[in-house]
């Protein structure tokens, strides 16, 4: 994508790391292409890079830039879209389903470590109520989380799950990964701004 960026109508970034991701390779002073970026967070990073955005939604989800997208005719289009492809699919085939010709790249990725010695700590150290507050900032967060003390020795899924509903406050970054946690029961609370900020803000009134 950096090396064709010229090629593109429109560049999307969906998260910071991708920001990051795209300027480790991209060394010019400017984007020639529009650029979209999921929420405020990720528009401050590309502030730093002297780039500003020509599309934010207001609800700051894969959601909510298909709302924005969706005013527009981009039927022909090249978009481009850094990110890790584990992401959710629905921005992607959404936009194909527009008309727009879409070209993924792995900017970087998000996956379980090798070494999963301090997730099964953590994990233990939410059961012992040694944690009093989690915060979970993606849906992979959470399922990573639980993939590990599902590999753990048995009932530690089960007992992770009932810390997690019963003795900690749980905070959701936004809906999707809020979704996940409702797909494991787990109570939490949801900031109505989806930014780390207005997640600790709403952990602290809580």
């Amino acid at each position: 994508i950096a090396e064709n960026i010229e090629t593109f109508d429109w560049i999307i970034f969906t998260s910071p790391a991708g920001v990051k991701s795209f300027f480790d390779v991209y060394d010019k002073d400017t984007i020639p292409a529009k650029v979209a970026a999921i929420g405020i967070k990720t528009e401050e990073i590309l502030n730093e890079y002297n780039i500003t955005c020509d599309m934010i939604p207001d609800v700051f989800t894969a959601e909510g830039l298909i709302e924005e997208f969706s005013k527009l005719d981009i039927k022909g289009m090249k978009i481009a879209l850094p990110r890790t492809l584990s992401a959710r699919k629905v921005l992607p085939d959404t936009l194909k389903e527009f008309g727009a010709n879409v070209f993924i790249a792995e900017a970087y990725t998000s996956a379980i470590p090798d070494d999963t010695t301090d997730i099964k700590k953590l994990v233990c150290d939410i059961i012992d109520s040694k944690v009093d507050i989690i915060t979970f900032t993606s849906p992979l967060t959470v399922s990573n989380l639980f993939s590990v003390a599902k590999e753990m020795d048995d009932g530690i899924y089960d007992k992770l799950n009932t810390s997690l509903s019963e003795n900690n406050t749980v905070a959701s970054i936004g809906p999707i990964t809020g979704q996940v946690l409702k797909d494991v029961d787990v109570k939490y609370i949801e900031p109505d701004k989806y930014t780390t900020k207005d997640m600790i803000d709403a952990v602290v009134k809580n």
